[in-house]
């Protein structure tokens, strides 16, 4: 009988910041498939407004609705 591979099931995530994800594969994604008048539009709404408030959290954690609310917050104290 095969048994699972009892290391692998407790492998720890990669923990990553959203800024890395952003740097790397978001900015890949743009490349790839967006004009390049559309990258840097939404490229700076990016920097500008998003990376600030969840650049260095974790993907898993920044992305909770607590945080998303407290995103909207923020943004609405800066108008």
């Amino acid at each position: 009988m095969l048994r699972p591979d009892v290391a692998a099931n407790h492998a720890k995530p990669i923990e990553r910041t959203f800024n890395s994800y952003v740097e790397k594969e978001w900015a890949q994604y743009t490349r790839d498939n967006w004009k390049e008048s559309t990258q840097i539009v939404q490229g700076s709404f990016v920097r500008v407004h998003i990376v600030p408030f969840f650049g260095e959290m974790l993907l898993l954690r920044g992305s909770s609705q607590r945080n998303i609310v407290e995103f909207h917050m923020a943004t609405e104290r800066k108008v």
